[in-house]
């Protein structure tokens, strides 16, 4: 990583895996331009736009995917959605283990960094049981969507968008196909049931969902001991999974849902919790929640799913470090503890670090966003209005969700832009940042002097 004491930024592989997913959006982008990938005229900012929410698995989108590209076109996003979902160098690691190459040192050190909490688990085996387990999700999920959905769209018209919902659903992409999104089919609770699972699934993450597959394939009367991170993890969705329902039912009671039935309250709830945390499917118009709503999926946005998932924001077990060292200090403990387990202080550290990081890029782009929407000779009265649009656009793209009230069409050249790199920063930064982190930095012959300071 350094040479003659100097940070290498070819050498980092931080830098190789943004410049692949950049590399990927503007190759994508290239390919929606030509004739064969659309049917409407077609600018190269949306095409840019399109692929970098693809490639982030966002889900924000400023034209109509079924409307705007052909099948060629679809299956560019859907490749897309799939690459990023997996990870453009894990997917590069993939193929080299396929062709029978070995798999080298950065290549691991990426893979391990957004995959794994521990170097332990061999690098062939965690591909190939990652790998697995995205097909065998995506695959179950794909069948199942063309249960419910061959009888209005016959057999031929029912495979395309049943695949391609799947991998957008696992993926947390949120990306649709149907012209008006998943509220295009008549309602079906299992159709509901069956994105609920695929997007939760890839909230997860992968050390998670590996763990849960070896309890279920435990011998019966054996015990199995799920690490600390899987329990915070499955705890965490659980909760946030139950306030988001929770509160969705509370304060859409006498708005969205007022005339659906129960049932139909719970599943929309359920969906929405999830969805409107990693995802961004939507059954309803967001641009017509409540405030009070539209404030707590801020908040789940900005948390996330959990690390090495498909999900963005500063992740659940970020939030848990952060909260367990608040705790701990409240209590005048020395160290966090979670489920009575000691968390490391380099651990509580890097949490605090990385949440102050990715917090002030997004107040940051938030200012640049404001500065330049809404575009034109906007009055004071229709630029206080676009306020909650641009903020609730702006966290759904760091978070990558994918949710919005509607404005995304609407944004500027220059806003667009923002919102672009916002995505990819939101996909990438806590990655890169677990991996690079600590490694510029250069031992100390010497300690400092200590001072303290006033705080609080």
């Amino acid at each position: 990583m350094q040479k003659n004491g100097k940070f290498s930024l070819k050498s980092n592989p931080g830098f190789l895996l943004v410049l692949s997913f950049v590399g990927a959006i503007f190759i994508g982008a290239l390919l929606l331009m030509l004739p064969i990938a659309h049917t409407k005229p077609l600018a190269f900012i949306d095409a840019l736009f399109t692929t970098a929410s693809a490639t982030c698995v966002t889900g924000l989108m400023t034209i109509n995917v079924a409307e705007t590209f052909t099948s060629f076109g679809q299956a560019v996003i859907l490749v897309l959605i799939q690459f990023g979902g997996m990870g453009v160098m894990t997917a590069s690691t993939l193929f080299a283990l396929i062709l029978g190459k070995s798999v080298s040192m950065k290549g691991s050190s990426i893979v391990h960094g957004e995959f794994t909490v521990s170097h332990k688990i061999d690098i062939r085996k965690l591909v190939k049981w990652m790998v697995a387990l995205i097909f065998s999700f995506e695959a179950i999920g794909a069948v199942i969507f063309f249960i419910f959905w061959v009888d209005d769209l016959g057999w031929s018209g029912a495979i395309w968008p049943s695949i391609f919902h799947a991998v957008s659903a696992f993926c947390n992409a949120g990306i649709s196909i149907f012209p008006d999104g998943p509220v295009w089919m008549k309602y079906n609770p299992f159709v509901d049931i069956n994105f609920m699972i695929l997007m939760n699934s890839g909230a997860m993450g992968f050390v998670a969902l590996i763990e849960g597959y070896e309890w279920v394939k435990k011998k019966k009367g054996s015990k199995y001991s799920f690490s600390l991170h899987t329990r915070v993890v499955a705890v965490s969705t659980i909760l946030f999974v139950l306030i988001g329902a929770a509160g969705y039912m509370v304060f859409e009671a006498d708005n969205v849902i007022k005339e659906m039935t129960f049932s139909h309250k719970l599943v929309s709830a359920f969906f929405h919790s999830i969805s409107g945390r990693t995802a961004g499917f939507l059954n309803v118009d967001f641009g017509q929640l409540e405030n009070s709503t539209l404030y707590m999926f801020m908040f789940l946005m900005f948390i996330g799913g959990a690390p090495g998932s498909t999900a963005g924001g500063i992740k659940l077990t970020t939030f848990a470090v952060l909260l367990a060292l608040v705790v701990s200090k409240y209590r005048g403990t020395e160290r966090a503890h979670i489920f009575n387990r000691a968390i490391p202080e380099e651990l509580t550290s890097r949490a605090a670090s990385i949440f102050i990081v990715l917090s002030s890029v997004l107040l940051l782009f938030l200012f640049l966003i404001f500065i330049v929407e809404p575009a034109g000779s906007a009055s004071i009265e229709q630029s206080h209005g676009s306020f909650l649009p641009l903020l609730f656009e702006a966290v759904s793209a760091f978070g990558t969700v994918g949710s919005s009230m509607g404005i995304t069409p609407a944004l500027s050249v220059a806003g667009k832009i923002l919102i672009i790199i916002l995505m990819l920063f939101g996909r990438l930064a806590g990655i890169v940042l677990v991996i690079t982190m600590g490694v510029a930095i250069r031992p100390r012959s010497y300690q400092l002097s200590e001072e303290s300071i006033m705080i609080g």
